[in-house]
């Protein structure tokens, strides 16, 4: 089974305030999809 989590380290900048970076994953997934007015609008 494939994992598609991403781990995030967060550093807090204030009381209330975290940042953190996402590095994306280097395997992608595409869909081409056709989108089309039907005759109902």
């Amino acid at each position: 089974m494939a994992s598609y989590a991403t781990p995030v380290e967060m550093r807090r900048v204030t009381d209330r305030v975290w940042n953190g970076s996402v590095v994306p994953r280097d395997d992608r997934l595409s869909f081409y999809i056709n989108v089309r007015s039907g005759a109902d609008g």
